[in-house]
């Protein structure tokens, strides 16, 4: 059974430290992913169909809304600590000369930073021990991380990105606005004025990815965001965003993060005051990231 530790947030974003069972389906973050694998068993990660660094020596960095996905062998359990960095804050703090985009990077992991790196899960698994004392040893962690980043592609890391066709954007609005019921994809293609084939070419095409990974994700995001800025019961989230029983979107939640939605809830900090800023801070995020689409 996976067990989520810690959610910890911050001006960098957001940081997890979990115990995860099985595998997660593939899926994308409106921020850039940077995991760590702490013990346990292996826990291959697949960016785009491709393994990636995730192991003692190799950290995998996965760029916002870059498909991938993450298996544990059968019956075997795995610790992993992962960051979702705020793209602003990112931004003001990427090394001198490191490329923007962070598509196909890999993180070395020398003795002294797989040290830090287990000294900091300490400290964030610890519940007594000071937030802002996290905080500091996150940001100095962070950026010595960052500073070991090596670029495995630079080409393809600084590439300029490609003007998005105004009938994707309007698909994306249209699931922006329709989270609280199903959507047919077909009914997405035609409202845009696409067939449904040019609708899966131009995300396959312009974003890497399927509207379907891509609807997924607003749906995640938009469920963590209101866990942390309501005191909503998890039924009458589940209903805003058009699942039609509990279990369904227990079961969706799980596949995505590895815990179900109470556990999540469970691990977030602070109380609802707290947490309503931060949710803000999400939401705010995910609009700035998805309007480049």
């Amino acid at each position: 059974m996976s067990k989520l530790h810690r959610v910890h947030d911050g001006d960098f974003g957001s940081v997890s430290v979990l115990e995860l069972t099985g595998e997660l389906v593939p899926h994308v973050h409106s921020s850039v992913n940077l995991s760590f694998w702490l013990a346990g068993a292996p826990a291959p990660l697949s960016l785009n169909g491709r393994a990636i660094g995730h192991d003692a020596e190799t950290a995998a960095v996965i760029n916002a809304f870059v498909p991938h996905c993450l298996k544990v062998e059968s019956a075997a359990q795995t610790h992993t600590l992962s960051f979702y960095l705020d793209p602003d804050w990112l931004a003001h703090h990427l090394p001198a000369g490191t490329p923007a985009g962070f598509t196909d990077l890999k993180l070395p992991i020398s003795p002294a930073l797989r040290d830090e790196l287990q000294a900091l899960a300490d400290m964030l698994i610890n519940e007594s021990c000071d937030p802002y004392e996290i905080d500091c040893a996150i940001l100095v962690f962070l950026k010595r991380a960052l500073a070991a980043c090596q670029v495995e592609d630079a080409e393809a890391a600084i590439r300029e990105r490609r003007a998005k066709d105004f009938r994707l954007r309007k698909a994306v609005a249209l699931m922006r606005e329709n989270m609280s019921r199903g959507l047919d994809m077909e009914e997405v293609a035609r409202a845009a004025g696409l067939s449904r084939p040019h609708l899966f070419s131009l995300f396959r095409d312009q974003l890497d990815l399927t509207p379907g990974v891509f609807w997924n994700s607003l749906r995640l995001e938009e469920a963590v965001n209101q866990m942390r800025a309501s005191e909503d019961n998890l039924t009458s989230i589940a209903s805003s965003l058009g699942f039609t029983a509990q279990c369904n979107f227990t079961r969706f939640f799980r596949q995505h993060t590895g815990v179900t939605p109470s556990d999540y809830r469970g691990a977030l900090p602070g109380g609802p005051e707290i947490r309503h800023a931060r949710g803000r801070h999400w939401a705010g995020c995910a609009d700035s990231a998805f309007q480049t689409v």
